[in-house]
Parts: C-alpha cells; sequence; structure tokens
C-alpha cells in the first residue's frame, strides 16, 4: 500500500465540469446528473493529490475518498501532501471510524499515516489519544502519537490526562516527561511535576533533554571504566563482561547517540527481542526470574542474573508471568555524574565491529 499523488493533468472536459459545479452556491452531489459523478470520479483521481484534489473532496464532503486519502496519507508523496490527506480523511470519517481503517493497514502503513497526521483539532487529539491510552497499541504506534501530542497545547493536556489516570505505557514516561516538564504552555509543567520527574545524576541536578546529551562529547576511555563498574554485571562487551543482556560489542552500530542515551535512562522503552523478562514459579513456591534460553517437551532453561542458567522440569512450574518492564535496573544514570554518564555514551557509541 504505497499511493503517490498523480502527476498526470486531469481531462479538460471534467475538469471544466468539476470547476462549474465548484463554482455552484450548494450545488447536491446526490441528486447530479451520473455524467456528472463519473466526471468527478475521473478528475479525482488524475488530480490525486494536487490541491485541487483536496478542495474538491473538502468543499463537497466527499467521504467516499477517505479509503484513497488513507492510502495517500501512507505513500511516497511529500510530507505536506500525506499530512493534508490524513488530516482530511479523519475529518470526512471521525475519529472512531478513522481508528477502525487504521487499525486495518499494516503496521509500517500505519506508522506512516500516523507521522503524517497532526494532532491539531480536536479529532486529531482524540485519535492519537486513544492510540497512546489503549494497551493493545503497538509500541511503536503509540511513540509517534505521543510525539505527535506533544506539539500543540491541547495535545499536551491529553498526554497529562493519559498521565494522570495511569494508562501512559510506563515504557513511555521518560518521553512523556520529557515533553510535559519542558513544556512552553501555562500550567502543564506544573501539573505533570505531580505525576512525572525528570531522570536525576549522581549530583541530584536534572539531567538536560536528551538531544542535548546527545550532543555532549565525552571520553571512551573513561567510559570504559564506567562500564566496568555498572554495566558488566549483564552486559558484554568482546570477552569483557557477563552475558545476561544483550551483547554490546557492536552496539554503536545499531543505535544513534541518543537512542543509546534513552535505553540507559529507559530501559523499558524498547526490550530488545528475546530479553523479556519472566518469572517462573514452582509449585513447591520458589521463584526465579529471568530469560528464557530455550523450552522442551520436558523443561524450560532460564538464563538468570549472573551469566548463569537454570533449568527447570514443565511438571514443576505452577506458573509463569512475562515482566511488563525491563530487567536492567531503573535511574542507573543516578550512580553516574553527568560527565560518567556522557563517557559512558561515548565509548558505547565506540563499539563497532572489530573494535
Amino acid at each position: 500500500m504505497a499511493a503517490t499523488a498523480q502527476t498526470g493533468d486531469p481531462d479538460p472536459k471534467d475538469k471544466l465540469v468539476v470547476e462549474t459545479i465548484r463554482r455552484l452556491p450548494s450545488y447536491d452531489l446526490a441528486t447530479a446528473p451520473e455524467k456528472v459523478r463519473l466526471a468527478l470520479d475521473r478528475y479525482l483521481t488524475q488530480s490525486r493529490g494536487s490541491e485541487e484534489y483536496f478542495a474538491t473532496i473538502r468543499q463537497f464532503r466527499i467521504a467516499k475518498e477517505a479509503p484513497a486519502l488513507l492510502e495517500l496519507s501512507c505513500g511516497e508523496s511529500p510530507e505536506p501532501v500525506r499530512a493534508q490527506a490524513a488530516s482530511l480523511a479523519l475529518s470526512l470519517t471521525g475519529a472512531e471510524r478513522f481508528l477502525e481503517a487504521w487499525k486495518a493497514l499494516p503496521d509500517d502503513a500505519g506508522i506512516l499515516v500516523l507521522e503524517a497526521l497532526p494532532a491539531s483539532g480536536a479529532d486529531a487529539v482524540a485519535a492519537h489519544g486513544t492510540l497512546l491510552e489503549e494497551p493493545a497499541t503497538e509500541p511503536a504506534a503509540r511513540r509517534v502519537s505521543l510525539r505527535s501530542l506533544g506539539a500543540s497545547p491541547s495535545g499536551q493536556e491529553r498526554i497529562l490526562s493519559v498521565v494522570a489516570s495511569g494508562r501512559l505505557d510506563p515504557a513511555l514516561r521518560l518521553s512523556a516527561a520529557e515533553i510535559l516538564l519542558r513544556s512552553p504552555y501555562a500550567g502543564i509543567a506544573e501539573a505533570a511535576a505531580e505525576h512525572l520527574e525528570l531522570p536525576q545524576s549522581a549530583e541530584s541536578e536534572p539531567l538536560p533533554p536528551l538531544e542535548q546529551l546527545a550532543r555532549e562529547r565525552g571520553d571512551a576511555d573513561r567510559g570504559q571504566v564506567v562500564f566496568a563498574r555498572l554495566c558488566s554485571s549483564c552486559h558484554r562487551i568482546g570477552e569483557d563482561g557477563i552475558e545476561f543482556g544483550p551483547a554490546l560489542t557492536t552496539v554503536g552500530e545499531k543505535l544513534a547517540r541518543e537512542a543509546i542515551l534513552e535505553a540507559i535512562l529507559d530501559p523499558g522503552a524498547a526490550i530488545s527481542f528475546g530479553y523479556e523478562g519472566l518469572t517462573v514459579t514452582l509449585k513447591d513456591g520458589r521463584q526465579s526470574l529471568g530469560f528464557v534460553v530455550s523450552e522442551t517437551e520436558t523443561e524450560l532453561t532460564l538464563s538468570l542474573p549472573g551469566g548463569l542458567s537454570e533449568s527447570f522440569p514443565l511438571g514443576e512450574i505452577a506458573g509463569r508471568e512475562p515482566l511488563p518492564v525491563s530487567l536492567m535496573p531503573a535511574n542507573l544514570q543516578a550512580a553516574m555524574s553527568r560527565r560518567e554518564l556522557t563517557d559512558l555514551v561515548e565509548y558505547l557509541a565506540a563499539r563497532r565491529g572489530g573494535d
């Protein structure tokens, strides 16, 4: 599903018909002759993505064009065209029907639609807000909706409402705090401070925004010392460290500096595949916590903190429960000064193949 704006000119006769009816006040398409409706359909197909296309749909409220608009909004057209298409589709259908159609899209197309849809206007704020607070929404979609809502006062108020009600995905708390606690709009930051806080370093000072931190440069050699002190008990780089969490030998190839920072400050934001935590409860009451290494017809093997592993006969397991948060400790930055955090990011960003 990748529609683009049409580049050919509409048929002159069809264009004349459309221009004529657009000049007539209160023209009713429902009672228009079939020749007029067919000319309009052809014109819309041939002019898709143009200003005239959008203006015609907007004037006559042509609801049947909503699927084409949705398709256009996740295609390869320029961003302003995609934004107009998404906003107009929402205007024609309302938030509820728009989301019904959105949920039928493939995941990648759905993300493109959300990225194109600015959170301006009540319907757009409602659509993004619904996706932000729905547990069934994919994490990537929730993150896009959070970012879109954060760009307007009414959107930030909706984020604040979701936070205050306890419906915000814990993995998004840092991103929400970055938006709300640094908000320039009256009352937002003060209200958000009752529910959120910005990460602090060991100096008990709030850290600057992620974008600013990512631009700071540190010392990779000093960062290696920080890694050995705080990270090597769970992560390995080359032959150094313990293999419990994901190996970080080539993390600099996989993640940008800002993403590395976010992984440290908000480990639950993006849990790596295969590293979802699991609590296993045995019939004798004992519990173990770790990652699933393997499961056969007879036993389950977990990787445990410290680099150990343990196998449990399936017949002895009373229950298992996925952890909703990352096993990586939260607030790790509180054990570092701001300089040490910058040094650690410098060291990790330099980890590439062959380093």
